[in-house]
């Protein structure tokens, strides 16, 4: 036995050794950007592993033009039109390190706010995907050494990252005008990168970001880089880089984007940008990134159920109309499909967990991932294991149905009896029910209020099609209410659905009426070009025989759509007059608002109508797909003043006593 620990303690310093000498690589850089041509120079030295070959690509348009002495330099493969040129290297014998010398124009138009990176101008963005050093396909590390920029240009992008290995290397510079702060610590530095200036701007962001600092290295553990910074683009982005965010001129003024985006984009060097992605097994960190973001944001102001409700209305309503596709294959976002079921029901499956393991465990397994594999690629697979780990549960039937399967289930309450008992006690039986193809492993919150005003609240569990379940209580609860909080990724009820724009969006075709063609082909190409539905233009003669379903979309103040709608929207608080429409009790002038409301037919069920009336009312075509979660718009020149929903009037999974 003495013998085989001395072994083994030899081939363990061997494997250390082997570790070590495979150490990643690493960019000492010099760069020259010469934006008056588009153009950058760039001396790279790497460190390598002495005698090893390397493949690496670099941009079509750079050429090099030298390679330090005694390294050996090959073109093996020419570019195309889908790749960028390879090269091999063969690193020399003597020294660790390799200079590579190379230079060109880097410039990839602006196309529907798409480049790959360019250099002008206005400024110069360069991604992992623009080529503009080479690419090893291994992660590595970086510090550029010497930077020459024209006199009145900065770099906004990090100087060095050598903590964390990177996948993938940005250059971000311009003409900024730089703000400051720090974090609550005074460690972390925290930048904003304008491109005019706009201290007002910039401090709004510099005042938020301690604060969401603070709240996620309680939560998760410690910010991964030496600082923080909000950049702005010169074109329209919303990406989220290493220690920095990158937006585009229109999106970092948004209002919303303070408490969405922002907290949302600096979550990201935590998942995404520390612990990374391995997009081969798919993209986990979007759906935890939105529930430890955009979701926490939304429990802030108790609004977290409805904001949920939406998410699984984003589901139901986006693959209905383009082909469903199980979680695990999600790896990014191209439509609004893609985006329901990897943001949506992505965060649905974390938020599931944290109900069945509880507060404290769900907390403890958030640490225990990032902390097991900071500067790892993962996948669903180490998640599984980590929360298994940390829960000491059996986590894999959870998983894989949510992971693996399309749809949702379908989730209904039976029947329900209210019982008094001889000790003056009462007694409720009831019956919960799966109606979905395949049965789920579902922990559904239920909820009973009673006589006296309290609530009392369970977690049933459920994984057959059918169980009943019995409850006792000291009074007389006054109502029953399943998954009250939607807090179980499901289809829901027709009745528990505030209708909204989403509705529209997600159906499977939309017919555009209106009396005025040009403002019917703006909504029928604007939409068409954005939604997977089958726009397509009709006529007034739709309205004699409406279809079962889809959606029906009426623009302008004609009479017979306001007699359409008031019937559709009979008992909500909804009027009209010759000078106004009235919503939720207040009136606003038909000169002076354009209006946008949703409703379900009286004599279609499945069929939608939308009703948007205004003063050049084709404004509103590309305005409108980004309130898809409401219901009831009211725009005026300047301003949303009204986005809200029509109220749910009675949900099938609720029992009045």
């Amino acid at each position: 036995m003495q013998a085989a620990f001395k072994v083994f303690g030899f081939l363990s310093g061997l494997f250390l050794s082997s570790l070590a000498a495979a150490a990643p690589l690493h960019h000492s850089i010099e760069i020259t950007l010469t934006p008056a041509v588009k153009s950058l120079a760039v001396i790279d030295t790497i460190s390598v592993t002495p005698g090893r070959t390397y493949r690496f690509s670099l941009n079509k348009n750079l050429a090099v033009t030298g390679t330090s002495a005694g390294d050996s330099l090959r073109l093996v493969a020419a570019p195309t039109a889908d790749q960028a040129p390879q090269y091999e290297l063969i690193a020399g014998s003597e020294d660790s390190l390799v200079t590579l010398q190379y230079s060109g124009v880097i410039f990839d138009p602006v196309v529907d706010n798409n480049s790959s990176g360019l250099i002008s101008t206005e400024g110069a963005s360069l991604f992992g995907d623009t080529g503009w050093l080479p690419e090893f396909g291994e992660k590595t590390t970086y510090e550029i050494r010497a930077l020459h920029l024209p006199p009145d240009w900065k770099l906004a992008s990090p100087l060095a990252q050598t903590q964390i290995p990177q996948p993938e290397i940005y250059l971000i510079a311009g003409a900024f005008t730089e703000y400051t702060a720090t974090d609550l610590t005074g460690t972390i530095q925290l930048k904003v990168y304008l491109r005019s200036q706009d201290p007002h701007l910039a401090q709004t962001f510099l005042s938020l970001l301690p604060g969401f600092l603070d709240h996620y290295q309680k939560t998760l553990g410690a910010y991964p880089y030496p600082s923080f910074a909000v950049i702005e683009n010169f074109w329209e982005t919303g990406f989220g880089m290493p220690a920095f965010t990158l937006l585009g001129p229109g999106v970092v003024r948004l209002p919303y984007i303070l408490n969405s985006s922002l907290p949302h984009e600096l979550l990201h060097n935590w998942w995404g940008n520390s612990v990374f992605v391995d997009y081969n097994r798919g993209n986990w960190c979007e759906g935890l990134t939105t529930y430890l973001a955009d979701h926490w944001q939304q429990e802030l102001l108790k609004a977290d159920g409805d904001y949920r409700r939406q998410s699984l209305m984003n589901f139901q309503d986006y693959t209905r109309a383009a082909q469903d596709f199980p979680l695990r294959d999600f790896k990014q976002r191209f439509n609004f499909s893609s985006q329901a079921v990897g943001y949506g029901k992505g965060m649905m499956l974390f938020h599931m967990l944290r109900v069945r393991l509880g507060e404290t465990v769900f907390a403890r397994a958030l640490k225990d991932l990032y902390q097991n594999f900071r500067g790892q690629s993962i996948s669903y697979d180490e998640i599984e294991k980590s929360f298994e780990g940390t829960a000491r549960a059996d986590l894999k039937i959870y998983f894989k149905q949510w992971l693996d399967r399309t749809g949702a289930p379908v989730l209904k309450l039976g029947p329900s009896h209210l019982t008094p008992l001889a000790d003056g006690k009462y007694q409720v039986d009831f019956e919960l029910q799966q109606a979905s193809p395949q049965n789920y492993e579902l922990h559904i919150p239920v909820r009973f209020t009673l006589a006296d005003g309290r609530s009392q609240s369970e977690i049933l569990q459920l994984s057959t099609s059918q169980k009943t379940f019995q409850a006792t209580f000291n009074q007389t609860p006054k109502t029953l209410e399943v998954d009250p909080g939607f807090d179980v990724f499901r289809d829901l009820d027709k009745a528990e659905r505030p209708l909204s724009l989403s509705n529209v969006f997600g159906a499977k075709k939309i017919y555009v009426l209106g009396k005025d063609e040009a403002q019917k082909t703006a909504y029928q190409k604007t939409w068409a070009a954005s939604l997977s539905a089958a726009v397509s233009l009709s006529d007034d003669g739709l309205l004699l025989d409406l279809p079962p379903e889809g959606a029906v979309l009426l623009l302008g103040d004609a009479p017979e759509y306001e007699q359409l709608m008031t019937q559709a929207l009979s008992g909500q608080e909804f009027q009209l007059s010759a000078d106004a429409v009235t919503l939720f009790g207040t009136a606003y002038p038909r000169k002076d608002f354009k209006t946008a409301v949703v409703a379900r037919s009286s004599t279609r069920p499945d069929l939608i109508l939308m009703w948007v009336r205004g003063e050049q009312v084709e404004t509103l075509a590309p305005r409108l797909l980004h309130y898809g979660k409401f219901g009831v718009l009211a725009f005026s020149d300047k301003a949303v003043p009204l986005k809200a929903t029509w109220p749910i009037l009675k949900s099938p999974l609720r029992v009045d006593w």
